[in-house]
């Protein structure tokens, strides 16, 4: 996905897509065999390369990105 200026790379795609299935950073970070200070980062700057925060309202945005 595209934003502004800057491409997601893969995995924080795919953080992405996880957190919008329901999945907390903890459940995503067991998944992934990452920490959750890891999976926590790539979310912030997934949701930072698409102009949005993170907040429910943001979340809420973004569901509709990616349907």
């Amino acid at each position: 996905i595209q934003g502004n200026r800057e491409v997601l790379s893969f995995i924080e795609y795919n953080v992405l897509k996880l957190t919008l299935s329901g999945l907390s950073p903890t459940a995503i970070a067991f998944r992934t065999s990452k920490s959750i200070k890891t999976i926590s980062s790539q979310k912030i700057n997934a949701l930072k390369k698409l102009g949005l925060d993170n907040t429910p309202y943001s979340l809420v945005k973004l569901s509709k990105l990616f349907n």
